[in-house]
Formats: structure tokens, C-alpha cells, sequence
């Protein structure tokens, strides 16, 4: 008996329907911690920059599929996380903002205090409670760009009270001394003297807290969500796309992944020296006069004209800006295996080939780099090893135009555990 065939448009059917199973299987099986991972660079302390999609991140360890295949860092070897994320962040002006002692800030959509107990309800991590010790100032009304400068002044002094703080015009803010008491959806107890008052919120800017003694522990991450809001975090763990985090304050809290925007983790493994006061700091002007030593002297993060430092065609934020002759000395305190920095002549200058200096670094008296550097050349990468070194010494002295355009870039300069 002869076999039919059948028709076209069923053998595609047949074929498409088999194409659509075998895909619904390979998603079936693809594991949920794949399923969900989220795009992202990866920065470690060797210098490494990984691309890849994060797993997982638990028992101190972190896990990346990279197009070279799955890759395991070691969380104490990380310094940061940066998440590609496509949603722009969320404003979240109009909420609540609270700064813990531990640095961490956060926006919330409900926030009470019943004696000691304070709940707070985020809309990125839900409902997280802690002592009211742990708060050193709230943003109760919605934020006001022209008083930011006002109520950053006023969150940073040093208070022998609490302080409830109103609005007094569009540009400044006043405020009254005394106790914070409880804070309900309606009113702010206030202890004025000797009368308890109950401040309707709708008039409260803020309040400031009396916080004489704030820890110094460094964070494990700095963790910044797409909403704006900074956790400063103790433990960090991933799983399954979502994320759980211990605050320095000892709260709890967990989050989905898409909602984090970064991680860093450099606290206490690199330290930049821009951000470092100098042990000793000699300078030695070509001609010496007053105006060169006020105009010459080391800059940080910019130039002698508030430029950013410019190197190889590209703008910098960070980084020592340092004319000739001038001798710098950190102490460092043996904490460190290595300086990294990016060095040649700032190019903000019109005759940048002028410039030429010789450069002398060395730790504790031992010189472990010397070099001539021209405004001609392109920029040289620096990587030394301090290991043991306590005493980091800079040297920038004049080369052969005495001092003309001698303006030294050591971009993003840094020593790294």
C-alpha cells in the first residue's frame, strides 16, 4: 500500500512544534540562579575586569559566567560590582530619607518610632526595624534642592541636642533644640524645655539626632541601589536573584538584584592618595618666591586651575597633581603589597610637550622607580610593590626646562592591600 505524505503546511507545523518543545526545555532546565543573573563588570584587586552574568555569591566566595566559562573570586580579593542595568533609577525625593551611624541611607514610604523601636518601610526591601540609636538624622518632608546646602550644614555639626529643623523660605532652613520623642504617620514629639509638644509632620523639614559617640567600623560593601539609596553592609550573599544583606547596624534585609546598581568593596583594601593628608609635604620653588609657592603647590583630585587631571587624551577625578620640586611622604604603615598610579605631564597645558620632570619614588629610603618623564611621551602605567614599606616618598624634581609646564599627573594614584 503506498504511503501518502503529508501535506507542506503540516510537515512545518510538525517541525516548528518540535523547535518550540526542544526551547521550553532548554528553559526549563536552565538553572533559576542562571535564569536570573544579572549582567555585570567585575573589578578585582589584581587589576582584573571580568564581564559576565553573577550566580552567586556565598560562603566568601563569588560565582560569574563569563564568555570564558564559569569563574570563581574570592570576595576579599573583590573591589567592586557594577551592574548594567537599563531601568534609569527611580527618584525617591518625595520619601522619607534616613542616615543610620553606620552611613547607611535609605528611602521610605512609612517611618515610626515607638520608644526605642523604629519601623521603616522601603519600597525596594520591605519593612526593616532597629533602635532609634542607630539614626543620626531624618528628611521627613520631600527634598528641596535649594536647601540641600542648609541641611547638609546642619546634619554635620555637632549638636549637645536633638534638633527639629523646619522650613523658613525656599533657601534656608531654622530649627529648635531639645528631645525627639515618638513619630507616628501624624506627629513628632518634641521635648521643648520642659513641655512635650506633639509637631504636626507636615511642618518638620527634619530632625537631627544627638550622637556623640559614632562607630569607625568599615564596611564589608558599600552597596548603592538604582533608587539612591546607600547600604553600608557587614555580609553580603546572593542567591537565586535576590540578594541578603546585614547592615552595620545588624539589620537584616533582602532585595532583589535588579535593584542594585553597585557594589564596593575597596573599604580598607585600597586607599587613594588624594584622599591621604601627607606625613610631609616640601616644596621648593625654581624661583623662590611667595607667588610660586602658593601657585605650585600639590593639588588634589584637580589642577593648580580646578581643571580634572588629563592624561592620554581622557579626563580623571581622582589623582595628585604635582609641580617640581616637590617631595611628598605618606606613611602607609606597612598595610599595603602595592602603588598603582597612571603618570605623564598634565595635558590641560597649551604646550604640554614643555613640560619634564625626574621622578624618584621610593619606600622607607629604598628607591623602587626612577624615570624621567616628557610632555612628548605617552603615559606610563606604574605598579610597585611596597610590601613592608612604611614610609611612601614622591619625589617630582626639576628635569631639563627649569620648571616650565613641570605639572606631574599621577592619576588615580592608590596602595592596595
Amino acid at each position: 500500500m503506498k504511503r501518502t505524505l503529508p501535506p507542506k503546511t503540516v510537515l512545518w507545523q510538525w517541525t516548528l512544534r518540535a523547535w518550540f518543545v526542544a526551547f521550553l526545555g532548554t528553559l526549563t532546565c536552565m538553572p533559576l540562579s542562571l535564569a536570573s543573573a544579572q549582567e555585570v563588570t567585575v573589578q578585582t584587586l589584581s587589576g582584573e575586569s571580568i564581564n559576565g552574568k553573577l550566580v552567586s555569591i556565598a560562603d566568601g566566595q563569588l560565582a560569574i559566567t563569563a564568555e570564558a566559562g564559569a569563574k570563581q573570586v574570592a570576595v576579599d580579593a573583590l573591589v567592586s560590582i557594577q551592574f548594567k542595568s537599563e531601568k534609569p533609577a527611580a527618584t525617591a525625593s518625595s520619601l522619607v530619607q534616613a542616615t543610620l551611624l553606620d552611613g547607611t541611607s535609605f528611602y521610605a514610604s512609612k517611618l515610626t518610632i515607638d520608644g526605642d523601636s523604629t519601623s521603616a518601610t522601603s519600597p525596594v526591601f520591605g519593612e526593616v526595624k532597629f533602635s532609634r540609636k542607630q539614626i543620626t538624622n531624618l528628611r521627613i518632608a520631600p527634598e528641596v534642592k535649594t536647601l540641600n546646602e542648609r541641611w547638609t550644614e546642619l546634619t554635620g555639626r555637632e549638636n549637645q541636642k536633638d534638633l527639629l529643623v523646619i522650613k523658613k523660605s525656599d533657601t534656608d532652613l531654622d530649627f529648635a533644640p531639645g528631645v525627639v520623642g515618638d513619630i507616628d504617620d501624624a506627629n513628632v514629639k518634641f521635648l521643648l524645655g520642659a513641655d512635650e509638644l506633639p509637631i504636626k509632620r507636615t511642618r518638620v523639614y527634619g530632625l537631627v539626632f544627638y550622637r556623640p559617640d559614632r562607630p569607625k567600623n568599615s564596611p564589608a560593601a558599600k552597596v548603592k541601589l538604582q533608587a539612591g539609596d546607600v547600604l553600608n553592609v557587614s555580609a553580603v550573599s546572593l542567591k537565586d536573584g535576590k540578594f541578603a544583606l546585614k547592615l552595620l547596624s545588624g539589620s537584616d534585609i533582602e532585595l532583589p538584584a535588579t535593584a542594585v546598581q553597585s557594589m564596593d568593596f575597596s573599604q580598607g583594601k585600597i586607599e587613594y592618595l588624594s584622599k591621604l593628608e601627607p606625613r610631609d609635604v616640601a616644596f621648593t620653588p625654581f624661583f623662590d618666591d611667595d607667588t610660586e609657592r602658593k601657585l605650585f603647590q600639590f593639588r588634589r583630585d584637580q589642577t593648580m586651575d580646578g581643571l580634572p587631571l588629563k592624561l592620554g587624551g581622557k579626563a580623571y577625578k581622582r589623582g595628585l597633581w604635582i609641580h617640581s620640586r616637590t617631595k611628598l611622604t605618606y606613611r602607609i604603615g606597612t598595610d599595603f603589597s602595592r602603588f598603582e598610579a597612571l603618570m605623564g605631564i598634565d595635558e590641560n597645558l597649551e604646550n604640554v610637550h614643555l613640560g619634564h620632570v625626574h621622578v624618584v619614588i621610593s619606600g622607607d629610603g629604598k628607591k623602587l622607580l626612577e624615570a624621567d618623564v616628557a610632555g612628548k611621551d605617552k603615559p606610563v602605567s606604574v605598579n610597585l610593590d611596597v610590601s613592608g614599606v612604611r614610609d611612601l616618598e614622591i619625589l617630582v624634581d626639576f628635569g631639563r626646562n627649569a620648571g616650565i609646564c613641570d605639572h606631574l599627573d599621577l592619576v588615580d594614584a592608590r596602595v592596595i592591600k
